[in-house]
């Protein structure tokens, strides 16, 4: 078609063909639950628009007129909000009724890309669906196509003033270019600074109107008492939602419901815990329903919400809640939001002071001894929050927080609080049953006596701190039989950095904070506990044996604490206490002993002076120990290799005759193991007896260490041979499918040779056995990198067995069949692409659907840089396979970023198969993939920086490769301006959200 074909016989179908299409939408939208347009335009183009169009383009002469220009028709949807234009097209009214054309949409957004153009609006291009093109009203339509425009009203208002002034009255060359240009960037000037602005604040309007209603809908329907109806607890929690977002946000005296709110807020939580939870239906399956714990953390979130309405029963209604909730996660929650409550903030203690304290403190106080048992860690949460000495708040703004902290005034109110929170925690700590109990209290106290950590505190304040150490003291001074050697030792440590502060502010003589006598009153009260608890020479010895927070008598007079001079004291005094022990004194002293192995630890190793003083009693006095060992306790035989270190090397018989008889009893075998770790005697046919009485007796921990044992001990004449000791050890754990002797295999950087030693059949049994371990963890990993060394197909049939086992793993515990990404190994298994290629491809076979996230994942972690090796192998299965070799390419390529190195890749399986769109899609997804953006606006760069990677196919030598690189970056033009305009979007919003000074 030519212009003057247009002009002459075309023009009005056209027109027709525009009028049309805004009557299909304007039914279709009538018929859609989405929002109604302020108005629907349509338009033919006018021949004289189009004329000049044409000439500027230069195809005025063009008889393919209806291919140059896409808008010959047009129409356009003009919406009140951004809200309304993004519900319209998640809608997707537009795709349901007509045929999009390819690669024709556009976002009109200020990018780059087009030189920052204000107009804003979303182009389609379309045509009438094949179903309707064929019936008899609309068959002159068929194959024209029509511009469908969506934008908003502020926005439409803007184009057509600019469009008419700026665009249809050109001055003439030579007048009136800089008066144009100025009235250009006036435009400009109107949409970034008051439309843009504009559009984003009725868009909030709207969201908040929107809520509104919603709340008015259920503030209507009784809410309260439809909670309180509902049936399961999805309804319970979908309701809760509402409630908090949409009804209490907009009721106008919150205070004067927030009593009648509690009861039904408890009552819904005691419903839930009796109902079962009932799965979702949704279109795309069963979603696991609302559970209790939903339920009740929805319930804690709205008395979060109205923490300071009443803060005493809000208080009250927390405990309750605590009280009775089973699930531990859900009793953090709730204690989260008391500690939230009873938190010193600036903007609460602007308005209300310490009001907040006084009262929680006060509600704490009235709960009898039995009540507050059994919300013990809230009452401690609230007295520790009383105690602190510094005041917090945070400020949000658009862009940033702001985290304030000032210094607690030492107030007379403040002074009561804090001395009704320290008689609490002393009456709690009087209560207390376990170490565990009385720890808490103790570092509950601890926030007394420290002064403001972030900002300069007031003398008073830190007067108020000393005082109320001193306090704190004295009642563990009058009490120190209660405490526990562990408590001792860690009190003595902590007092004394606090007595050492308080010696700087006594010995200054011009008394600069003002509290000289206060300091010294602290010295002296902490000197009484020291001087008490050090009385008890026992304790005195437990700390030199068993202690890591050691305070000797000199740190009193010197802050310095040398670990070197601290060590070599504690040893030399544990070798006096070993010349000490005599058959006059031996049963004291055990006691003592046994004293110091019952100190709980997750590791024996935290206690290595007392570990070298038994193996110097054992090795000095093994008559004597081997009599008390008769009637050891467990703890003391966790002990039990430091102690057969000793008797191995003062008295060999002795040895012989314990290992004898543990081995006959077929006790305390993994302990043995360990000695033999630890010593490596050279008793080979010993430690393989402990061995077999170890698979004899299912002992998987003896097993274990008998594996440690012989990997880090290697080939030698302690060890016994492969095959009758480390064989028969890894194939009893694979059987008992326990891989956990990895966990202690910290020493394998160190114990290379043994796997590079190892024989083809010895690998295969180790990795069957770490086919078992949940994830590969990094000691794993160094395995199998020496393995891979000799044997490199074996560790990737190992990858495959990995992946074979993980849904049968899975249903038990949590199962990585593959680690996101190795730390060594992919040195070792890049080194054969073929091998890898060959491997992994024959994986595809048994798993297509997943495959990209087991088998191609794992070639990207071995080949994470695309080496051009990899590429060799990967270009000439495209090249020369088949369809499922170019799906398999395709499938290891999606996990990968779109880098240079792979684009060669890309462009063969492009040149083969140019018209497969499902295989042109995976290009376009592996090509774009970005992996972690930062920023807002972080995924448009990341885009930007394709399409620059891309541009230079525009020259590749294929034309299929050109081709594509030609809609890819058309399409990436589009995505760009629609993130930028997403971004925009919710960049503004938030701006308006935090940084509205007349609303807030």
């Amino acid at each position: 078609m030519t212009f003057e074909d247009y002009e002459r016989e075309f023009y009005e179908l056209y027109a027709e063909f525009a009028e049309t299409l805004a009557s299909i939408l304007e039914k279709a939208i009538d018929a859609s639950d989405g929002p109604r347009p302020q108005s629907i335009q349509h338009r033919a183009k006018s021949p004289k628009s189009l004329k000049d169009r044409l000439a500027e383009s230069g195809k005025l002469d063009s008889d393919t007129i209806e291919n140059d220009r896409r808008d010959l028709a047009g129409v356009r949807l003009i919406f009140y909000t951004n809200t309304d234009v993004n519900r319209f097209l998640n809608a997707r009214v537009i795709f349901e009724n007509f045929e999009i054309e390819r690669g024709a949409t556009r976002v009109h957004h200020p990018t780059n890309e087009n030189e920052k153009r204000r107009y804003r609006a979303i182009h389609y291009t379309t045509r009438l669906k094949d179903d309707r093109a064929k019936l008899p009203e609309y068959a002159k339509f068929r194959g024209m196509r029509c511009e469908i425009q969506v934008q908003t009203i502020l926005n439409h208002a803007w184009s057509e003033t600019s469009h008419d002034i700026a665009y249809k009255h050109r001055p003439r060359a030579g007048f009136g270019t800089k008066a144009m240009e100025t009235i250009n960037n006036r435009f400009n000037r109107i949409m970034d600074k008051y439309l843009l602005p504009a559009g984003y604040e009725f868009q909030r309007v709207q969201h908040d109107y929107e809520r509104l209603q919603q709340g008015k809908e259920l503030f209507d329907q009784d809410i309260l008492a439809a909670i309180q109806a509902a049936s399961d607890n999805n309804e319970r929690f979908e309701l809760l939602t509402s409630l908090k977002d949409h009804v209490l946000p907009n009721y106008d005296d919150v205070p004067a419901v927030y009593h009648d709110l509690i009861d039904p807020l408890l009552s819904v939580v005691s419903k839930a815990r009796t109902t079962a939870p009932q799965s979702i239906q949704t279109t795309f399956g069963e979603l696991e329903g609302k559970t209790a714990a939903d339920v009740t953390k929805a319930v804690v979130d709205i008395f979060d919400l109205l923490r300071y309405v009443d803060i005493e029963r809000t208080f009250h209604a927390l405990c309750q809640l605590f009280r009775d909730e089973p699930d531990e996660q859900i009793r953090k929650a709730i204690l989260d939001a008391v500690m939230r409550l009873a938190e010193y903030d600036i903007e609460v203690w602007e308005q209300a002071g310490a009001a907040v304290q006084s009262i929680l403190v006060d509600a704490a106080e009235t709960l009898d001894g039995e009540a507050q048992d059994v919300v013990r860690p809230i009452i401690i949460a609230v007295y520790e929050a009383a105690l602190k000495s510094d005041i917090n708040g945070t400020t949000w703004k658009a862009n940033a927080v702001t985290l304030s902290s000032a210094s607690l005034p030492a107030l007379p109110d403040v002074k009561t609080i804090r001395d009704k929170a320290i008689t609490g925690l002393f009456n709690l700590f009087k209560r207390s049953t376990s170490e565990t109990q009385r720890r808490e209290v103790i570092s509950a106290l601890r926030e007394a006596t420290r002064p403001s950590s972030r900002v300069q505190c007031s003398n008073d304040l830190l007067a108020l701190t000393m005082a109320d150490a001193r306090r704190i003291v004295e009642f563990f001074k009058d009490g120190v039989a209660a405490l526990s050697y562990e408590l001792r030792e860690s009190m003595e440590y902590n007092y004394l950095f606090d007595y050492h502060r308080a010696r700087e502010i006594a010995e200054n003589k011009q008394d600069r904070f003002g509290c000289r006598d206060v300091a010294k009153a602290l010295i002296v009260a902490i000197r009484q506990f020291r001087d008490r608890i050090n009385a008890d020479q026992t304790y005195v010895r437990y700390k030199m044996l068993v202690g890591f927070e050691t305070v000797l008598p000199e740190h009193w007079d010197d802050e310095d604490r040398d670990y070197q001079k601290v060590k070599a004291f504690r040893t030399g005094q544990s070798e006096r206490f070993v010349r000490d022990i005599s058959p006059d004194n031996e049963a004291e002293w055990f006691l003592f002993i046994e004293r110091c192995a019952s100190t709980k630890s997750g590791d024996g190793a935290t206690f290595p002076i007392f570990r070298k003083f038994l193996t110097n009693l054992a090795r000095a006095k093994p008559e004597t120990v081997k009599r008390r060992l008769v009637h050891a306790s467990d703890d003391l035989l966790s002990f039990l290799p430091a102690i057969l270190s000793g008797f191995f090397q003062g008295s060999a018989g002795i040895w012989q005759e314990c290992v004898n008889g543990y081995l006959a009893e077929g006790t305390n075998l993994a302990s043995i193991a360990l000695h033999w770790r630890e010593l490596k005697p050279p008793r080979p046919d010993m430690i393989k007896a402990v061995l077999d009485r170890a698979i004899a007796s299912a002992d998987d921990i003896a097993v274990i260490q008998c594996v440690l044992f012989a990997i880090e001990a290697g080939p030698g004449d302690s060890v016994p041979a492969n095959d009758q000791f480390f064989t028969p050890a890894i194939s009893y754990l694979t059987a008992r499918k326990d891989a956990r002797w990895t966990q202690g295999a910290w020493f394998a950087d160190h114990a290379l040779s043994f796997f590079e030693a190892l024989t083809r059949d010895e690998a295969k049994l180790l990795l069957d056995n770490l086919v078992e371990v949940p994830r590969i963890e990094y000691q794993v990993e160094r395995m199998l990198s020496q393995i891979a060394r000799r044997y490199m197909p074996l560790v990737f049939d190992y990858f495959g067995q990995r992946l074979g086992r993980r849904t049968e793993r899975r249903a038990k515990n949590r199962y990585e069949a593959l680690p996101y990404r190795f730390h060594g190994l992919e040195q070792e298994l890049s080194k054969d692409p073929k091998l890898a290629v060959t491997t992994v491809r024959r994986w595809y076979g048994e798993d297509r659907i997943l495959f990209r996230f087991n088998g191609g994942r794992l070639l990207s972690a071995a080949f994470s840089h695309f080496q051009p090796e990899l590429s060799d192998e990967i270009c000439s299965l495209v090249t020369t396979g088949t369809e499922t070799d170019a799906d398999f390419v395709l499938a290891v390529m999606e996990n990968y970023h779109g880098e240079p190195a792979t684009h060669e890749v890309f462009k063969r399986i492009i040149a083969k198969y140019p018209e497969d769109q499902a295989r042109m899609s995976i290009v376009k997804s592996s090509f774009d993939s970005t992996g972690i953006v930062t920023g807002e606006f972080g995924f448009a760069e990341a885009m930007r920086g394709k399409k620059v990677l891309i541009e230079p196919w525009l020259t590749d030598p294929r034309p299929e490769v050109q081709a594509f690189a030609r809609e890819h970056i058309r399409s990436l033009d589009t995505r760009i301006a629609d993130e930028l305009r997403r971004a925009e979007q919710e960049k503004m919003l938030r701006e308006l959200q935090y940084d509205d000074g007349d609303e807030s």
